[in-house]
């Protein structure tokens, strides 16, 4: 299990709760962020880090693409992809 595992399996289900409360969801479709959901459980049973990584680079790409989100939909999403990128930011430092 990677350090990303819990939190890319907690986004997943914040990404559920906001489909079901939000209702900016029609402007980016419940069934878009559903399947951003099950990537990311997807992601979160990965074993190999390098796929984890490409993986969490790919979520970040079509969020990032998709515009602006009104409010925050996925925090623990959020606290993965910038883990992922603080551990690269020190891994170019040694």
């Amino acid at each position: 299990m990677s350090q990303f595992s819990d939190l890319l399996q907690k986004a997943a289900v914040e990404v559920r709760h906001y489909c079901e409360t939000s209702p900016n969801v029609r402007k980016f479709g419940r069934d878009w962020l559903l399947s951003l959901a099950h990537d990311m459980e997807v992601a979160s049973l990965l074993e190999s880090d390098a796929d984890i990584e490409r993986a969490i680079d790919a979520l970040a790409y079509a969020i990032t693409d998709s515009g602006p989100l009104a409010e925050p939909f996925a925090p623990s999403f959020n606290q993965a992809l910038d883990a992922l990128q603080r551990r690269r930011k020190r891994e170019r430092r040694t």
